[in-house]
C-alpha cells in the first residue's frame, strides 16, 4: 500500500480523542469502562469466528488486514483499549481481505472520521461518502458535549485531520433524513455503514433509507444494536435498530446476523448488525 503525506499526523489522531490509560470516557454517558485486560474469553472468540465464517469471512485475515492499514496510517495495532476500535472494523477488513471491492461506500454518521479514514484505507479504489450534521446544527452541538467552544474546536480539528488523510473521502454535511430525497444515490452503494443517532425516529429512517438505496449485492452494517435495553434515548442507546431490523427480517426483505461489538469488554448486549438483501 502506497504511503504518502497521510502518515504525517496519524500517530496523534487517536490520542486526540482517546485518553490513556483507562478509565475511558464515554461522552455524555457520564460513566467509565475500566479495562484491565483485552484477553478474549475462548468461547466468545470462537462464537464470533464462526459467525465470521458463516458469512464467508475470515476474522484472522481481517485482523491482519486491519493492522496493515493501521501501520500505513501510523496507528497502533488494533486493541479494544482504544475506545474507537470495535469488531466492525475487523468486519470491514475481512471484506477487504476476501477481495470485496465496493465502488462506493456510504457512512451515515461521521463523528470524528475514524471509520471514514479506515474504510478509505481498506478500500483505496472506492469513494467513501460520509454524512453528518452541519457544524451549526443544534443537535450536533448538543450531542457528545460539543456546546463548549473549546471542545468543539478540538473535535472539528481532529475530525478534519481524519477526513483529510485520504483523497477518496467525500464529506456531506446534511441531516441523514435527506437520504429519502437522494434518488441519485439509488443502487450506488455496495457497502453502507449506519452509525448516526441510535434511537427513534432517526435510526429507523436510516435503516429503511439504506435498504431502499441498496443494490441487490449491498452489504449493510449497523452499529450499537441493543436487543434489550431498559433505558432508551434518541441518540446513544435504544432498541430501535433491533426492532427495525427484525421487522424487515420477519417479512423477508433482509437477512441479518449480529456480531458482538467487542469481545474483551462486558458488552454482551451490544451488537453490530450485518445485513444483506433477500432476492425478490
Amino acid at each position: 500500500m502506497k504511503k504518502s503525506r497521510e502518515n504525517s499526523y496519524g500517530k496523534n489522531l487517536l490520542t486526540d480523542i482517546v485518553t490513556f490509560p483507562v478509565p475511558i470516557s464515554l461522552g455524555d454517558f457520564n460513566e467509565t469502562i475500566n479495562i484491565n485486560s483485552v484477553d478474549y474469553p475462548k468461547e466468545k472468540l470462537l462464537k464470533q469466528e464462526l459467525l465470521f465464517k458463516s458469512n464467508g469471512l475470515d476474522r484472522g485475515a481481517g485482523l491482519k488486514k486491519l493492522n496493515e492499514a493501521y501501520t500505513d496510517l501510523g496507528f497502533p495495532k488494533y486493541s479494544e483499549k482504544q475506545i474507537r476500535n470495535s469488531e466492525h472494523l475487523i468486519i470491514f477488513a475481512s471484506l477487504a481481505a476476501k477481495q470485496f471491492n465496493p465502488k462506493k461506500i456510504l457512512e451515515i454518521g461521521t463523528y470524528i472520521g475514524h471509520s471514514s479514514c479506515i474504510l478509505a484505507t481498506l478500500f483505496p479504489a472506492s469513494e467513501v461518502v460520509t454524512i453528518d450534521l452541519k457544524d451549526d446544527d443544534e443537535n450536533f452541538k448538543e450531542f457528545y458535549n460539543r456546546k463548549d467552544p473549546a471542545k468543539m474546536a478540538k473535535f472539528l480539528n481532529t475530525r478534519n485531520k481524519f477526513l483529510n488523510t485520504r483523497s477518496n473521502i467525500k464529506f456531506l454535511q446534511e441531516n441523514s433524513l435527506f437520504l429519502t430525497r437522494r434518488t441519485e444515490f439509488k443502487d450506488q452503494f455496495d457497502l453502507i455503514w449506519i452509525d448516526g443517532a441510535h434511537g427513534y425516529p432517526v435510526v429507523c429512517a436510516d435503516i429503511i433509507n439504506s435498504v431502499s438505496l441498496a443494490n441487490p449485492e449491498t452489504i449493510i452494517l449497523c452499529d450499537d444494536v441493543y436487543k434489550n435495553n431498559i433505558k432508551n434515548d434518541v441518540m446513544y442507546r435504544s432498541i430501535a435498530s433491533w426492532e427495525t431490523i427484525e421487522e424487515l427480517r420477519k417479512i423477508g426483505i433482509i437477512s441479518s446476523d449480529y456480531f458482538l461489538k467487542r469481545l474483551g469488554i462486558h458488552t454482551e448486549d451490544k451488537f453490530v448488525a450485518y445485513i444483506t438483501l433477500n432476492k425478490e
